[in-house]
């Protein structure tokens, strides 16, 4: 009888592991998305009125891809994680410009720019929200792909 009761709720935690596709979605985008990740783990699907939203974790990156219903188009891109994700030229960045600030956390957001040219496939653009920490403050940066940098909000740590 245990090892019976074990074996079941095995096969319900192995059964509940695996990706959540509700039923309408175009199997086409199910291909794309697992082709663009297909490291995804913990990967679940969330239809909006106008879009899908799946959530997951790929190469132990929690992440956030939106599709458009009516095309599949990607209509953002979003990553949470730390310092040591960050590409080496944004890191370097960061630490030439707060010199004296720690990395609390990152969030990632892509997002297609407007194409010019009705035919041109749009492109990505990349900006990083960056939370830095220092001996008295807490910084929150937004920083373009190019390096250019902006503080967005700076608060006094509490005593």
């Amino acid at each position: 009888m245990k090892k019976t009761s074990i074996l079941i709720y095995s096969l319900l935690f192995a059964a509940s592991t695996f990706a959540y596709s509700p039923r309408n979605i175009d199997e086409k985008l199910v291909h794309t998305f697992q082709t663009s990740f297909p490291h995804a783990e913990k990967v679940s699907w969330e239809e909006m009125p106008n879009q899908y939203v799946v959530s997951f974790v790929d190469n132990g990156i929690l992440s956030r891809v939106t599709y458009q219903k009516k095309g599949s188009d990607i209509t953002s891109y979003v990553r949470y994680y730390l310092e040591e994700n960050l590409p080496f030229s944004i890191r370097s960045e960061v630490k030439r410009h707060y010199p004296n600030k720690k990395v609390q956390g990152v969030v990632e957001v892509s997002a297609p720019l407007p194409a010019d040219d009705e035919d041109a496939a749009a492109v990505l653009t990349t900006v990083y929200y960056i939370r830095l920490e220092g001996a008295g403050t807490l910084i929150n940066i937004r920083m373009s792909s190019d390096g250019n940098s902006e503080v967005v909000e700076k608060f006094k740590k509490a005593n």
